[in-house]
């Protein structure tokens, strides 16, 4: 037997068993009922005894020294410059510091800095570590640093790597603060970031999308946004004192239950505020309030009967003492120390209060004081408290640090007797306990007085950190999950960090084991926690052989008290006792489970796969496994061979039979478990049954080789467990695979005859040379590959269909497990082609085939959620997971069934993964697309350049007969019409036009089918509008003589115009009606911009309608009159003003100079008054102007300066006209206007003859030419 120099371990599986072995830990050492100790008034359960006296010292302390380390020089904080500050990061093993605008990182496990890639130009005011937010950065950031300042909030999105440390990866966020101070910070595990502000709002920096583009043009990240939480808008008009005296004062302290989803607030006054998250955490719901702790906790104490409640009441009583009731810190409980007690508030005289709430529906109700905790008497004034777990630590004014460690057997009493003997006083660097409501604390001082403290902090929970010798662990049997693993704090002071190490339940056990209170300890042990679970812990402790010391007396006093019941055994059958009911047995079936498990866990199949980042172990790695297995069988075996395998005369044959199954079931659940665990992590070249039998003692190979193993074998359950022990001991065979399968068949054939078929001889004889190949997945012989699927898919002629499910899981597994996604879709499609109705009869045959399409399916959908990995043979060819995914779905296509198709596409559409459905060409897709959605089966045929199919399957959906929206229905037309411009100038020699139908009829319809979106989206909101109107124009395409009906009778006369100038409806009299309506909602509505309203309005019209073919639609005569009554009816508008403003009416509705020239001069006459005919001629004469500054602009169009030549004695003979009849308006109103007018014309008349002499000039020179 050779063994492996180099065994190696994934840090995946690794951590997933960290996980399990934590929460399992977690779940022990947190086991008793928590809210309901602190809810029991319990005076006539006092203690066993009096174990707190200074006889039992030589225990083990609670929590201890493990070293200090301190920080380098440039580090040391100096608390009293008001602009330094530091903290710790437990989470990734930094230490940081502030010094004004500059922020240093130190990992105090690597020695190494983080430097930021910029300064700060203000004072740094907080900084914060959070997760950060799936799907938001790259899949490597794993947290975001929070900096603040006064002016802005950055976020570094941050990789953190246990050996490297963290880095920078990508540019940080940076937004503003908006002027608001930053007063807290706290963030859920999920990433989401919340911020309490001076203004005693809540807020929340949500990273995940881009918003602001203001703040983008300041220089500002484009990610990211503020967002108020607890704001309101009566907020805006309450003074900030009112606030204030609503909240009570400012936000001091934010806090996150996770396991709750609630974000606790603590105003500077007792007050408490309770938001709920929501269940997946993206809601923010305001569920309770606490008004005043302080008067709640009067109020507790006057309807408690107990000792503590009328000390805090005597306390409240005076006022010197009762300041002391205010509070300074929340903690959150976490559900693995109380289901229910969720919340704790600790005063400035550090009476800690306990608050239990209960579910109200959906939403968290508000909680109630249920339990108060006094501090010990004589103890230091406390500056800063925090609660980690299951120990409490308070940063004491001395500058001393105290820890409050929970008692590992939490006895519970709260009698006054018992509470007044069991106080005592703290002394500095000693250990004394203190007794109080609910359970027992021992009061450690971790630091004495002298050096300032900045915090206490907790490691993260990992019992079984790296560190530790993975070696020890495996040769101790890895039986100790949920006792193992040492808590770690840490004490930050200003220039070093305290390391505190709280022992493992092993350890304390341990210590109680060895000291003078162990029978009474051990009693109380029992009385907690049940004979079962107790002597369950024990069996676990004792099989430590650090242990071997106590196990005598431990042993002893089990029996005693009887854990280990002596059994008459031939008196227990005889009653019909059954060893599975008996404790003993539930002991076992705990420890078993809880031993598999986590080897199931720490070594499973991914431990050899070389594709994966890994540890080295010690060769001796695999000694100490194989001797850890025999140990557990022979411990069984040896122990209770006599319960668990009875004398055979004793009982008749029948009863003796199920017994001793019972028994032989057991054992080899034991035995296969101990080969599962040799199988998964373990490379050697030859190792079976016998080698495992060969470490055990004689007497336990003895009874194993006695055993009935014929009727276990023979029984369904004993065949489907010796199939799995012998697979698992063929796994091994390397050389040669055939003939140890002929083999193994031949020396089992005595237990089981007929137990593998040709089938599984071939089934074995492929499979594992599948296993051989898969070591190497670099070097793989394709031919080989491919021979031996062939010979594992030809093995599924012989199985049924129970059969043939179980044998495809194995290939699965060991085909995807190195890339090989197409080659196990090609085999499973002909393993399915090969099972027979002969051994799948009837309806199971198709439906064992059906088994077989969904494991492709389901493999498909491994490959469209992205958890595939590449062909370890294909890397470096160009070989993506994508080429993967079509691969497959095409080997589908081609050889699998139409419902197996159908099932992969249908899967991928609800999925929304359209671009695979669009990649696969093939009748199927269609046929599917058809019935399922028009858009994609329109881009499937552009993606294959059918552009006449998809005009017609846009052209059929916009015209469908069913209730899509017509804004819809203009979008399909509108595509339709694309398609075929693109049919037109491709390459395709596809018929063209649609329907017979040509483009000007596609167009009409396009442009009713907008005009019907239109008039539907504007009669929803009219009052004249009913419901049936409403309902056909959003659902039913109506002809244009309807749509000019409802559009009309819903008075929408823009829109009726459109339906006109689309039909080429032109009635004068309804166009000049329609006109009239809409000039005169403009002008009777209310407000004082209803001029440049009625402009917007008529420069909008012009651009749609003033243009070829369509100007009939656009009455300028009618036009210019309104703008320009409208403009005198305005007392504000001066003469200057009209010009402009109605000179801009005319540039803007593009009319040409020549038509409003001539429009303006038949408006001279339209107008009796004065005003209007010193402002009509004002108009003309800045048109005029507007003209000629046009006509000099080089490169212009000559045909645009030919019509300007032709009209310049018609202007100058319509300006002197103007002028005499302007001069001989004597009114007096209008005097100065006239002045101004006759200026102008005489300026604009002296340009034109310029101007006029001008283009003579030029007319000579080309006839000089």
């Amino acid at each position: 037997m050779s063994v492996p120099q180099e065994i190696r371990l994934d840090q995946k599986a690794f951590a997933t068993t960290i996980q399990l072995v934590k929460d399992s830990y977690e779940q022990d050492i947190s086991g008793q009922d928590f809210e309901s100790y602190l809810a029991t008034d319990n005076v006539d359960n006092a203690y066993f005894s009096d174990p707190y006296n200074n006889r039992y010292s030589a225990w083990l302390p609670p929590i201890s020294v493990e070293r200090i380390i301190s920080f380098p020089p440039q580090l040391v904080t100096n608390k009293s410059d008001l602009k330094q500050a530091s903290g710790l990061f437990p989470e990734i093993s930094y230490y940081w510091r502030i010094n004004g605008s500059q922020l240093y990182l130190w990992s105090y496990k690597l020695k190494s800095d983080l430097v930021l890639p910029n300064d700060f130009s203000q004072q740094i005011i907080h900084v914060h570590l959070a997760n950060a937010v799936k799907g938001v950065f790259d899949e490597t950031v794993t947290h975001v640093l929070v900096v603040t300042t006064k002016i802005e909030i950055v976020v570094y999105p941050l990789q953190y790597l246990p050996e490297k440390g963290i880095a920078i990866k990508g540019a940080p966020i940076r937004q503003p603060t908006s002027n608001l101070d930053v007063l807290c910070i706290a963030s859920t595990k999920s990433g989401r970031i919340f911020f309490g502000c001076v203004d005693n709002d809540i807020y929340e920096f949500d990273y995940s999308y881009n918003y602001n583009f203001f703040y983008q043009m300041l220089g500002y990240s484009s990610r990211g946004q503020i967002a108020n939480r607890t704001g309101y808008l009566l907020q805006l008009i309450i003074p900030t004192f009112l606030r204030e005296l609503s909240y009570g004062d400012n936000i001091d302290e934010l806090q996150v239950d996770d396991d709750r989803h609630i974000l606790y607030c603590r105003y500077k006054k007792n007050h408490v505020y309770g938001y709920y998250l929501g269940e997946k955490e993206t809601g923010f719901e305001n569920c309770f309030v606490l008004a005043d702790v302080k008067a709640e906790l009067q109020a507790f104490c006057s309807r408690t009967s107990q000792l503590s409640c009328s000390r805090v009441l005597a306390m409240m009583a005076k006022p010197e003492l009762a300041a002391g009731m205010d509070l300074i810190r929340i903690c959150v409980v976490p559900r693995s120390v109380s289901e229910r007690v969720g919340l704790m508030a600790v005063t400035k005289n550090n009476i800690r209060i306990f608050f239990l709430s209960e579910p109200k529906g959906a939403v968290p109700a508000a909680p109630h004081i249920v339990a108060i905790r006094l501090p010990p008497p004589a103890a230091p004034a406390v500056h800063a408290c925090t609660q980690l777990g299951g120990t409490y630590f308070t940063v004491n004014e001395d500058t001393s640090v105290t820890a409050y460690v929970r008692d590992f057997l939490h006895r519970s009493a709260d009698t006054p007797a018992v509470f007044a003997s069991a106080e005592g006083v703290v002394r500095e660097g000693q250990m004394s306990r203190y007794v109080t409501q609910g359970y027992q604390e021992q009061c450690v001082v971790v630091k004495e007085r002298g050096g300032q403290v900045v915090g206490v902090f907790a490691e993260p929970a990992d019992p079984l950190p790296i560190s530790l010798s993975l070696q020890t662990r495996v040769a101790n049997g890895l039986n100790l999950p949920c006792l193992d693993g040492a808590r770690r704090h840490f004490v930050l002071t200003a220039s070093s960090l305290l390391v505190l190490r709280t022992p493992s339940l092993f350890d304390q056990l341990l210590s109680l084991c060895s000291s003078e209170c162990f029978r009474p300890a051990l009693q109380q042990f029992y009385h907690y926690y049940g004979t079962v679970e107790a002597a369950y812990l024990l069996l676990a402790f004792l099989s430590d052989p650090r242990s071997v010391g106590v196990k005598a007396r431990v042993l002893a006093l089990m029996s005693e008290l009887n854990a280990i019941p002596n059994y008459d055994v031939a008196g227990a059958w005889a009653d019909g006792a059954v060893v599975a009911n008996s404790a003993w047995s539930h002991v076992f079936e705990g420890l078993i489970k809880g031993v598999s498990r986590g080897l199931m866990a720490y070594w499973n199949e991914k431990v050899v796969d070389a594709k994966c980042e890994h540890l080295l172990f010690p060769p001796s790695l695999y000694h100490a496994t194989l001797q850890y297995c025999a140990a557990l069988i022979a411990f069984v075996v040896d122990a209770y061979h006599e319960a668990l395998l009875p004398t055979p005369p004793s009982f008749p044959h029948d009863e003796w039979k199920t017994k001793e199954l019972e028994g032989v079931r057991l054992l080899y659940f034991l035995l296969l478990r101990a080969v599962q665990a040799i199988k998964l992590f373990l490379y050697v070249d030859s190792i079976g049954l016998a080698s495992v039998l060969a470490l055990l003692p004689t007497a336990t190979r003895t009874q194993l080789a006695g055993a009935s193993f014929a009727q276990l074998l023979n029984s369904p359950q004993g065949t489907r467990l010796l199939k799995q022990v012998v697979n698992a001991v063929l796994l091994f065979y390397r050389n040669n695979p055939l003939a140890v399968v002929y083999e193994v068949c031949d020396k089992l054939a005595g237990f089981c005859a007929g137990y593998f078929s040709l089938g599984e001889k071939l089934f074995n004889q492929g499979f594992l040379g599948l296993q051989r190949l898969a070591e190497d997945a670099y070097h793989v012989d394709e031919r080989e590959l491919r021979s031996l699927l062939d010979t594992v898919a030809v093995a599924f002629k012989y199985f049924d269909a129970e059969a043939a499910q179980d044998h495809l899981q194995p290939v699965f597994d060991a085909l995807t497990k190195s890339g090989r996604y197409v080659e196990f879709a090609q085999f499973a499609l002909a393993a399915a082609g090969n099972l027979t109705a002969t051994n799948c009869p009837g309806a199971a045959l198709e439906s064992a085939r059906a088994q077989f399409y969904a494991k492709v399916v389901e493999e498909l959908k491994l490959l469209l959620t992205g958890r595939v990995v590449e062909n370890a043979s294909n890397r470096g060819k160009g070989v993506r997971g994508e080429a993967v995914m079509k691969a497959v779905v095409a080997e589908l296509v081609r050889n699998g069934p139409k419902a197996a198709c159908f099932a992969a596409f249908e899967w991928a559409y609800e999925n929304h993964l359209n671009e695979l459905l669009l990649n696969t060409q093939c009748p199927q897709m269609e046929e599917f697309l058809s019935g399922k959605s028009s858009d994609v089966l329109h881009r499937y045929f552009l993606k294959s350049r059918q552009y006449v199919r998809a005009a017609e399957v846009m052209f059929a959906a916009a015209f469908k007969e069913d209730a899509t929206p017509i804004d819809h229905r203009y979008l399909f037309l509108t595509a339709c019409i694309n398609d075929l411009n693109a049919a037109k100038t491709g390459l395709t020699s596809q018929p063209v036009p649609l329907l017979h139908m040509d483009a000007q009829q596609l167009e009409t319809h396009r442009a009713l089918l907008q005009a019907q979106a239109a008039v539907a989206e504007l009669a929803s909101h009219q009052e004249g509008a009913t419901e049936a109107d409403v309902a056909r124009l959003q659902t039913t395409v109506l002809s244009p003589t309807e749509l000019y009906a409802v559009a009309q009778r819903c008075g929408l006369d823009e829109q009726c115009l459109r339906v006109m100038a689309v039909t080429g409806y032109a009635d004068p009299a309804a166009i000049q009606r329609h006109w009239t309506r809409l000039t005169e909602e403009v002008l009777r509505g209310a407000g004082s911009s209803k001029l440049e309203v009625l402009k917007a309005r008529v420069v909008a019209l012009a651009r749609e309608f003033n243009a070829p073919g369509r100007r009939a639609y656009f009455p300028v005569s009618y036009v210019l009159e309104v703008l320009l009554r409208s403009a005198l009816k305005c007392p504000a508008m001066t003469f200057a003003a009209l010009q402009d403003w109605l000179a801009g009416c005319v540039r803007d509705c593009g009319l040409r100079f020549d038509e409003a020239t001539g429009e303006l001069r038949l408006l001279v006459d339209a107008g009796s008054e004065p005003r209007w005919l010193v402002s009509v001629c004002g108009v003309y004469v800045r048109v005029v102007e507007d003209w000629l500054q046009f006509i000099v602009v080089k490169n212009i169009d000559p045909r645009e300066k030919g019509v300007f030549v032709q009209s310049i004695d018609g202007l100058e003979k319509d300006l002197q006209r103007m002028k005499a009849e302007v001069e001989a308006c004597k009114d007096g109103r209008v005097k100065t206007d006239r002045d101004v007018c006759v200026a102008q014309i005489d300026a604009v008349l002296k340009k034109l003859q310029e101007q006029k002499q001008r283009e003579k000039s030029m007319l000579y020179g080309k006839m000089m030419l």
